[in-house]
């Protein structure tokens, strides 16, 4: 007679076939195989059996707008709460409830006017000329943002003042005074 260790995991309320028998109860079962071993002793064998439990998990994700998450055999777009049975390392039914948020791309406009020869700085660039420009950046999601600025240039005043002033006269202009020399 040959003796051997086996060992099997239940899951739920289904039953586990080992040996061509049945068995729905945890425990351990002396059983005794159909076919004899190649010298033609029977083989009892210790088959012990232990119930798996399913496992329930919960999970959080956000996406851009436009992507998409794989989820079980499923593609995901739009936010919403998706369930899923996976099998767990015991080969047993697990239930995962998917949260999924969906956030949306920012797009915003802003207006701002420099003086000529002048460079308005922003976003790590540098603008000189006047003009609309989208500015494609990153939310701390990852999601894409648009800028849409609106650039205007003013032309900068020049003040032509044709004065005669005497060596020691103070000339006042805007609440400022010059003093010739």
């Amino acid at each position: 007679v040959s003796q051997s260790r086996y060992g099997g995991k239940l899951c739920t309320e289904a039953a586990y076939l080992f040996a061509g028998q049945r068995f729905e109860k945890e425990g351990e079962y002396l059983v005794s195989l159909p076919e004899p071993t190649r010298d033609g002793c029977d083989s009892l064998v210790l088959f012990s059996l232990r119930r798996a439990r399913p496992d329930i998990a919960f999970a959080a994700r956000s996406i851009c707008e436009g992507a998409s998450l794989l989820f079980g055999n499923r593609v995901l777009k739009e936010k919403g709460i998706y369930s899923q049975l996976f099998s767990n390392a015991a080969g047993c039914d697990s239930l995962v409830t998917l949260t999924l948020e969906v956030e949306q791309s920012v797009q915003t406009s802003l207006d701002t006017t420099i003086c000529l020869g002048q460079k308005y700085k922003n976003w790590s660039k540098s603008f000189t000329s006047a003009g609309q420009y989208d500015i494609l950046l990153k939310s701390a999601l990852g999601c894409d943002s648009l800028v849409q600025l609106n650039l205007r240039m003013e032309p900068v005043d020049t003040l032509y003042l044709r004065q005669t002033l005497c060596s020691g006269n103070i000339l006042s202009l805007n609440g400022q005074r010059f003093l010739l020399s």
